[in-house]
Formats: C-alpha cells, structure tokens, sequence
C-alpha cells in the first residue's frame, strides 16, 4: 500500500494504523501482507462503508486533523460525499525491511543536517521550488503576503518539513497537500474572520484552516487583515 511521504513516518512508527481509500474494487485482502515504505504492514480487515461512518477515533487512526482533511486525502480518484463508499482498511505494522530502514536513516540524517546548516527561509525557498507545479506558486505566493502583512514575521522550519510563521507565536503554517496548500492559523478559532476565508479544521476549539485547491482566488486584503489580527492576538497575550 502506498502512503503519502508525510504519513511513512507515522506508519512506520504504528501511529496510523487505518487508511481509507476510494477503490472500484479491494487491492489488498485480509491478512495479506504489503510493503510500505520501510516497513512491512499486515490487514486487519477491509470493509466497504459510506464516508458518513467515519469516526473521530478513524479520523484519529488515519492521522488527518479532521474528517475534511481525510476526505481529501481519500478522494485521489473522485469527489467523495457522505455517502459515497470507500474501503476502510485496518493494518499494523509486522516487519522492518533493513535495506528500507537504512534508507530511511540515510534521508532522516540528510534532512537532519540540512536542518542544522541551512536558515528556514532557504528550507521553504527549497520547498517552494522542489514542488515545481501550481502548489509551490500558490506558496511562494501566500508567503509572500504574509510576509507583507507583518514586515516583522519570523520565518520558521518545524516537524520535519512545515513552513511556520511566527511573531510572538506561531501565527499560521504553510502545508502543501496532494490538492490543496494548507494555511493554518493556530489561534484560528479566535479570530474574527468576516470575509469567511476559514474553510477547514472548522470543528475544533483553537485552529482553523484555509484550504486553497488549484486555481482558487485569494482575497488579499482580507488574508492580510487575518494576519495581523493573529499578530495582535498574539501579542496581547505576550503581554500579561
């Protein structure tokens, strides 16, 4: 089974342990095992279920942040509603390949070092141009108005690959998806947003996410106005 390069970590680690996938028939079978990255998985059970079935606990298992994230991870070969039927597909983790985990090792020690000797900024130049389609545009784009809103922005490198905005805190990350570039504003959920660009992550108490798919129009003006607001939130509570 094929796992999105965010997500290897994680199942080799045993951390996600279901995966849902939009299939016209099974490709994988109960107690067959598969290669995954540098691991080897085995299936628990595979059943066909409406999308409306997903659970926080599945969402959780899948480790996406909430069902629309999982929705769009799923939906590689088709819009997904609520009703439509995907294959829910349970696994652990049975065995490690030692040329794959060697490597894993190899890369994570790449990826460690050029953490160490180059700045965040040159990490998300790198990011915005290995990417080489409309996502490292729209990145390089929306980074650039954030930037705009708060001269004063400090630019991070966090989790092994996200793009981080901060001043007084983190003000929003830049995450790049198969179909969307992700901005998450971590203290989302505490922002006036009167232009309604919050789009996803809508269900919890602090985040809050704006989705933007291929060709989507960004209201500049209203983005910037939500930057400043979480630099301001941000530092009145530097402040007490």
């Amino acid at each position: 089974m094929q796992f999105s390069p965010e997500l290897r970590d994680d199942v080799a680690a045993g951390a996600i342990t279901v995966s849902f996938r939009l299939w016209s028939r099974p490709k994988v079978r109960t107690g067959g095992r598969y290669s995954a990255g540098p691991v080897e998985i085995e299936i628990d059970a595979i059943d066909l279920v409406p999308f409306s079935s997903v659970t926080r606990a599945d969402v959780r298992r899948s480790g996406e942040r909430d069902r629309e994230s999982l929705r769009r991870r799923a939906a590689h070969s088709g819009p997904i509603h609520d009703d439509t039927l995907v294959y829910r597909v349970e696994f652990h983790v049975v065995e490690e390949h030692p040329d794959r985990v060697a490597r894993g090792a190899r890369y994570n020690r790449t990826m460690a070092t050029n953490e160490k000797t180059k700045s965040p900024s040159q990490l998300i130049d790198e990011r915005i141009a290995e990417l080489g389609d409309w996502r490292g545009e729209l990145l390089g784009r929306l980074r650039a108005l954030v930037k705009e809103a708060d001269p004063d922005v400090v630019e991070e490198w966090k989790w092994r690959g996200v793009p981080v905005w901060e001043h007084h805190g983190i003000i929003c990350t830049g995450e790049t998806y198969k179909s969307v570039v992700k901005l998450t504003f971590f203290k989302g959920a505490s922002l006036a947003d009167p232009a309604g660009l919050f789009n996803s992550s809508l269900d919890g108490n602090t985040r809050r996410a704006i989705d933007f798919p291929e060709g989507a129009k960004v209201d500049v003006r209203a983005l910037k106005a939500l930057v400043r607001a979480a630099v301001a939130l941000n530092e009145s509570k530097a402040k007490r």
